[in-house]
C-alpha cells in the first residue's frame, strides 16, 4: 500500500515540476477551468429564465382561454335567447308580405306649370 502512494506522490510531484517549467500550460489549465464554471453557471441561468418565461407563457394561455370561454358561453345564450325571439310562424308570415318599403321605386316626373 505504502508503494502505491509513493508512486502516487511521484507523479504529483512530477506534475508539479513540470507545471512550475511551464507556466503558461498551468494558465491554460486554469483558464480552461475557469470558463466551465462560467458556462455552467451562465447556461443554468439561462435555463431557469426558460423555465419562468414559458412557464409564464403558459399560465397566461390558460387565462386567456379561460376569458374565451366565457365569452363563448355569453355568446352561446344569446343566440338560444335570439333564437326564441321570432316564432317560426311569425317568421314565415314576415317572408310573404311584399315590404313596399324595401322595393325601390323611381321617383314621379314633376308636370310642367
Amino acid at each position: 500500500m505504502n508503494g502505491i502512494l509513493e508512486k502516487g506522490a511521484e507523479s504529483v510531484s512530477g506534475i508539479v515540476t513540470a507545471m512550475r517549467d511551464t507556466p503558461l500550460v498551468l494558465a491554460l489549465v486554469l483558464m480552461n477551468v475557469a470558463l466551465l464554471v462560467f458556462h455552467w453557471y451562465y447556461t443554468s441561468r439561462v435555463q431557469d429564465r426558460i423555465e419562468k418565461t414559458a412557464g409564464q407563457f403558459f399560465q397566461n394561455q390558460v387565462a386567456q382561454n379561460q376569458q374565451w370561454s366565457v365569452v363563448l358561453a355569453d355568446q352561446n345564450k344569446l343566440a338560444e335567447k335570439m333564437m326564441h325571439c321570432i316564432l317560426p310562424e311569425d317568421a314565415s308570415k314576415l317572408l310573404q308580405i311584399p315590404h313596399r318599403s324595401l322595393q325601390y321605386a323611381p321617383p314621379a316626373p314633376e308636370k310642367p306649370q
